[in-house]
């Protein structure tokens, strides 16, 4: 575990679990959910990176650049693979201070036919982290490319969420998206709203205007979600029964390979050498 402490707000990430964030407080208090010691799955953290693509790619098929590519599912219970393959694998650090953090990513051809490196910054202010990331294809041929985040938040009876968007993806009962919904769509979350009052949902919502904010009115505080351009999609996870929730901004829809009727799912084609970046940041604030 690294950590970070130049001010008020205090950092730490697990190199070795996909340079996921394992602890963000201010001054103390737990900004995103605080990561059991010694855990070994990334699911358990307070955010990982999603390179080189987010969310899910129906049964793990796809064609492109002529060759038909097969990932097989890389986590129990769902069949669909998910999220890429930095946030599993050991990332180095490659540069390190007080108040900022660089951590690589590797990845040679394989299951996934292209090789690419990613790197991952975290910076931290007095009351904002800001976290950079990458992806610059390292092979020969072009390769599909996207980029997101996977914060958790902590989820109190009274914490309120609001986004400005376009609309919403319905999806199947595996989590495919299926149709598009304008906005209002499922839930309006143009208006601020109690995220303990809304069904379980696990969607993925585009024409995504940045920022996003959440509010914490017992803890008196508010966090200001914000991001680069390219992350015009943004997927809502409330569990059932969980004390989280998740607010991830993505840079493609979910399963962007296998909707030929669309004119922009959001997937970036990399020729050799070009590199695909964005960035997210989490202000806090007192109310």
């Amino acid at each position: 575990m690294i950590e970070l402490q130049p001010s008020d707000m205090n950092l730490a990430t697990l190199p070795d679990l996909g340079a996921a964030l394992a602890i963000l407080t201010w001054p103390g208090t737990y900004l995103v959910r605080r990561t059991p010691s010694g855990t070994t799955n990334p699911f358990d953290t307070g955010c990982f990176p999603l390179v080189p693509f987010t969310n899910r790619i129906a049964l793990g098929k796809f064609r492109f650049g002529g060759r038909d590519v097969h990932l097989g599912p890389n986590r129990r219970g769902d069949i669909h693979p998910l999220h890429g393959q930095g946030y599993r694998a050991p990332w180095a650090v490659t540069d390190l201070s007080q108040s900022r953090a660089v951590l690589r990513f590797v990845h040679p051809a394989g299951e996934w036919p292209w090789s690419y490196v990613a790197e991952q910054t975290y910076s931290v202010e007095e009351n904002r982290l800001h976290i950079d990331l990458s992806v610059r294809n390292t092979g020969e041929e072009a390769m599909p490319a996207g980029l997101g985040f996977h914060p958790y938040f902590p989820r109190a009876e009274d914490t309120q969420f609001q986004m400005d968007f376009d609309g919403v993806w319905l999806v199947d009962e595996t989590l495919i998206p299926t149709e598009p919904l304008p906005v209002p769509g499922r839930v309006d979350w143009r208006t601020t709203k109690r995220v303990a009052g809304e069904a379980p949902t696990d969607h993925c919502h585009y024409g995504w205007r940045s920022p996003a904010f959440i509010t914490y009115p017992s803890e008196g505080l508010k966090l200001t979600l914000s991001a680069s351009e390219i992350f015009r999609w943004f997927q809502i996870f409330i569990p059932e029964g969980q004390n989280f929730f998740c607010a991830e901004p993505a840079s493609h829809m979910p399963d962007p390979f296998n909707q030929p009727v669309l004119d922009d799912t959001g997937i970036k084609v990399l020729a050799p050498g070009e590199t695909l970046s964005g960035w997210m940041a989490i202000d806090v604030a007192k109310i």
